[in-house]
């Protein structure tokens, strides 16, 4: 998973224009009308957005309050047997994840090929854990069934695309307010190095390959590993209340802190939305979205940049 939208947007208040003089921009030729518009629309995007949020909000307290469900579940009975070895090899997988997180040394200089590395080596891993451990769950599923009931099913393909878009609106409104919250805690190094390989080289290719690496293979991985056979297993086991809930907190342990807290809310809808609607499609849609909006944000705040000669 990416970081929480753009850290390094919102995380000093003092902005100096020190690259280019306001009188420049008045100039013709120097600035163009559609470049102000593609700011400007971006802006409009996001504030619909978190009106949409808190508009789905609203809804969802009024439902509550009607005893109306709030997520239809999908199939009357929503247990889902993982086999035991796909979940042995993720919990061996996340261990290991886990241990590399609260191990880490403390950052270096930022090192933009390395980092370039480091985004084509989670794109290997990514493809390798997904053929892995789908492929343990294709084999000794008994029945096709099992797979169905596990979220890997193609009916009402626009409904679940729909719960996926859904899922991602709800959840940019708690995500943003922690993530305002947690300004304090964020930094130019705190900055996922994701990101930050983007501030420093803008739209090269390297943009491709981090999108790629943030918008397709992530979701991908992520949601079949900590939703459909992590959250699976817990719920199984302990109860759904607890799955989704331990599942959040691993999920969001896993990229670490500061995100970790802003990715909290992130993870327990992507585990209710997962739950009711048993939809790997729906779960994965809302995950890369939110991954999306990481990305455009980073490319706005660049393209802004350039365009009044703002320095951060």
């Amino acid at each position: 998973m990416i970081a929480v939208l753009d850290q390094q947007a919102l995380r000093d208040h003092k902005v100096c224009h020190q690259q280019r003089p306001i009188s420049n921009l008045l100039k013709p030729g120097s600035v163009t009308s559609i470049q102000y518009f593609v700011v400007n629309m971006y802006g409009l995007l996001v504030l619909a957005i978190l009106v949409a949020s808190a508009t789905s909000w609203a809804n969802l307290l009024r439902r509550s309050k009607e005893n109306e469900p709030l997520i239809p579940p999908r199939f009357r009975s929503l247990s889902a047997t993982v086999p035991p070895f796909a979940v042995a090899v993720v919990v061996a997988y996340l261990s290991l994840n886990l241990v590399l997180v609260f191990s880490a040394a403390p950052a270096r200089e930022f090192d933009a090929e390395v980092t370039l590395q480091q985004v084509r080596g989670s794109i290997a891993e990514g493809l390798i854990a997904v053929f892995l451990v789908g492929g343990i769950l294709v084999s000794l599923c008994p029945r096709r069934t099992d797979l169905i009931r596990l979220g890997f099913r193609l009916d009402h393909i626009k409904e679940q695309l729909t719960y996926g878009v859904r899922g991602f609106v709800v959840a940019i409104l708690p995500v943003f307010a922690l993530l305002m919250l947690t300004l304090p805690l964020r930094s130019n190094e705190t900055l996922h190095p994701f990101l930050r390989l983007l501030d420093e080289r803008g739209f090269g290719p390297e943009f491709l390959v981090v999108t790629f690496a943030a918008v397709v293979i992530a979701p991908i991985k992520e949601e079949l590993i900590f939703r459909v056979c992590l959250q699976s297993s817990l719920t199984e086991r302990f109860g759904a209340q607890a799955g989704i809930a331990a599942t959040a907190l691993i999920f969001a342990m896993v990229h670490g802190l500061p995100d970790a807290l802003a990715l909290l809310p992130l993870a327990i809808i992507l585990g209710i939305v997962y739950h009711y609607r048993r939809s790997y499609v729906a779960v994965v849609i809302t995950h890369a979205l939110f991954n999306a909006l990481n990305l455009s944000a980073v490319w706005i705040q660049k393209y802004a940049e350039n365009l009044l000669g703002i320095v951060y």
